[in-house]
């Protein structure tokens, strides 16, 4: 298959600081993204054999505006069913302290780190059932550094931690921290910044894509909250790769073959786009030939 272009994405911004380790990640992300743009997955529902799917794996990649809508929805879903009292932090690296790719390899381990940090002050402090809060976190790229740059809702108490030590025990910069009104009203306020993420560079979407890392978090407590859920269709792929022709697809019912379509994507593409539960199935025999796990 031909190699995916890594020219520069038209409509996302670019910096003109991007340094010789990070232009490599820049050039992957390019690739990925162009890949996903255009890419379709054919999935068929187990629990109903009659039914198959088209999946765009565009429209659940947080590197897309349809992905980040769906995602910002749902946690904002979340966030209105919360009741109490609220505390706003905000962190901020100072770039004399940490490069900008350690700080983007560190900054999901840094966030827990530092979490855990806040609720042993707490537990030394006061009873140990309200030492721990609930808590949602999400991260945007900072405007002018192109930094990480972390939101965070602590949900269930009136007082968090002094600023001196919070700032202690981030260690990597600064931090400001705000009591929320309104707990739903501040828990709108950090989902907004997963759809703003159009105001990203590259820089931060490579990052983010390089590092693996989490566009938000939100802990146990915030769960016991959400609406009920439907119960997890499984989907299967029926599917022929053939070398240089491309991923061949059919909906399979009672042994027939009624729809049949060519998907020209490589068996590596499958490999990345594929979903949870989806695997290949070897009409022949029946048999799964090949299973995999989640998209990165």
């Amino acid at each position: 298959m031909q190699e995916m272009s890594s020219e520069p994405i038209p409509g996302i911004a670019q910096r003109a600081d991007v340094d010789e380790w990070e232009q490599p990640a820049v050039d992957r992300w390019r690739q990925y993204y162009r890949r996903t743009d255009g890419a379709s997955i054919y999935l068929l529902a187990l629990s109903d054999k009659n039914k198959m799917t088209r999946v765009k794996p565009r429209d659940t990649s947080r590197y897309f505006e349809a992905g980040r809508r769906a995602q910002q929805y749902n946690l904002t879903k979340t966030t209105t069913r919360i009741e109490g009292p609220a505390v706003f932090v905000s962190l901020t690296y100072d770039p004399k302290r940490k490069t900008r790719q350690d700080a983007w390899r560190e900054i999901g381990p840094e966030i827990q780190r530092t979490l855990d940090a806040v609720f042993a002050w707490r537990g030394r402090r006061m009873a140990k059932r309200y030492a721990r809060t609930a808590y949602l976190w999400a991260i945007e790229e900072q405007p002018g550094t192109g930094y990480p740059h972390v939101h965070i809702l602590f949900v269930g108490a009136k007082w968090l931690i002094p600023k001196q030590k919070l700032e202690a025990l981030w260690s990597h910069g600064w931090v400001d921290v705000q009591r929320a009104s309104s707990a739903p009203h501040a828990g709108r306020y950090v989902a907004k910044y997963i759809g703003k993420m159009r105001g990203w560079t590259e820089l931060g979407y490579a990052m983010l894509y390089a590092c693996r890392g989490r566009m938000y978090a939100i802990s146990h407590h915030f769960r016991d909250y959400l609406h009920p859920v439907k119960p997890e269709v499984r989907w299967r792929l029926y599917a022929m790769f053939v070398p240089g022709r491309g991923l061949g697809l059919w909906l399979a019912e009672r042994g027939k073959r009624d729809k049949f379509d060519w998907l020209p994507v490589s068996i590596d593409d499958w490999r990345m786009l594929a979903g949870p539960g989806c695997s290949l199935v070897d009409l022949r025999s029946g048999e799964t030939v090949d299973e995999f796990g989640a998209a990165a």
